[in-house]
């Protein structure tokens, strides 16, 4: 089977090497997917050490010529996807593709920052002599920042793409795929969990008035005075504590934070405690011990039936590299404008499958899949 499935890979990567015209195009040498695949991953290295290098040592006050290249280069990176968007010519396969939503997560991070630098140097050459508007100029920097540094978190995920070819880790990047989609359900079961210990925790404690209470500051207070026992009683009721701090204790329960009630846990009524208890029960020994088990399951699923599923992942990665252009961004940014603006504005086609009407590969996604698990 390892053999059969291993011969169904070579005879559609060899069937989308002959339809795409790429290799028999003006590339050449440099449109080989392999070669495509280093030239494009030692850039991509290039551009994670140019990101890391302004996050790093450039300070966000001002913009530097090195963000300025990498501001460039992401546009180069976004005319690039944009061309791979009309290739496939429907935004919903596009983005059907876990790597092109990296990609566009990536992008709209690292464009958002560079929006919000380009308004805030307009608003400082405009602000010459307005301290607010120096002020307003700063939050956008320290905003693009922001936007930056989360964008660095897609950069660095998108390595796994490069790092999935390799079997060994192409296995361990599948299992983390499939074990993320047990941790979203099990995360959809634990907020639902501590939604409802929250409420009724919250509920219990704004029930309890320390003594104290008029002089903690945690406390609200009611400026109403009266020699009236009954209201007086009343007036108590109205030191509760801040609804969102008890509100929050199962949440931070389970990485072993109580918000303060530490010291205060056998002081606590017999219902809060009780309730308290079951709630740790709950989340950090039946539930995680839950996921634990699902995860084992998953890892032994993918590892069963490892070497099928690393095949169809390579298949599945390698076969963009034919149908992106041979020259990677930023290098290739206005060959693609160009072939943007004549294809939107005069049909031309944007590649040599699309001016030949070549056919597609001999095996769909789904009859390769087959093959391999045959």
């Amino acid at each position: 089977a390892s053999r059969a499935g291993l011969s169904v890979v070579q005879v559609h990567l060899l069937s989308q090497q002959r339809r795409s015209g790429d290799v028999v195009s003006s590339g050449g040498f440099w449109a080989i997917p392999r070669v495509k695949f280093m030239m494009r991953g030692a850039l991509e290295l290039s551009f994670l050490a140019l990101y890391a290098y302004v996050l790093l040592f450039k300070p966000y006050a001002r913009i530097t010529l090195a963000e300025l290249v990498l501001f460039l280069w992401s546009i180069g990176l976004a005319v690039d996807e944009f061309y791979q968007y009309l290739l496939t010519g429907s935004i919903i396969t596009h983005l059907s593709d876990t790597w092109n939503q990296v990609d566009f997560a990536k992008l709209t991070l690292i464009l958002s920052a560079a929006v919000l630098r380009a308004s805030a140097a307009i608003i400082h050459f405009a602000a010459i002599g307005h301290a607010p508007l120096y002020a307003t100029a700063l939050d956008l920097c320290r905003h693009a920042r922001v936007a930056l540094s989360f964008g660095a978190l897609a950069c660095i995920v998108r390595l796994f793409a490069m790092f999935s070819l390799q079997q060994h880790m192409g296995v361990l990047f599948l299992s983390c795929c499939f074990m993320w989609t047990d941790i979203k359900r099990f995360l959809a079961l634990l907020f639902v969990n501590m939604v409802g210990f929250g409420l009724c925790v919250a509920g219990i404690a704004s029930t309890l008035t320390p003594p104290s209470a008029p002089d903690n500051p945690r406390f609200s207070t009611n400026t109403t005075t009266s020699s009236d026992p009954a209201d007086a009683l009343m007036d108590s009721a109205e030191y509760i504590y801040s609804p969102w701090e008890p509100f929050l204790v199962p949440f931070w329960s389970i990485f072993g934070v109580m918000s303060g009630y530490d010291d205060r846990m056998l002081d606590l009524p017999l219902p809060l405690s009780a309730l308290l208890w079951v709630c740790f029960l709950l989340s950090q020994v039946v539930l995680l011990n839950l996921l634990v088990a699902i995860m084992n399951d998953t890892w032994q699923r993918v590892k069963d039936s490892a070497d099928e599923e690393w095949k169809f992942l390579l298949v599945q990665d390698m076969e963009e590299f034919f149908h992106l252009h041979h020259v990677p961004p930023p290098f290739n940014t206005l060959h693609l404008l160009r072939k943007i603006y004549a294809h939107v504005i005069a049909d031309a086609p944007l590649s040599e499958n699309e001016a030949h009407h070549v056919r597609g590969p001999l095996l769909t996604p789904s009859d390769l899949k087959k093959s391999l698990r045959w």
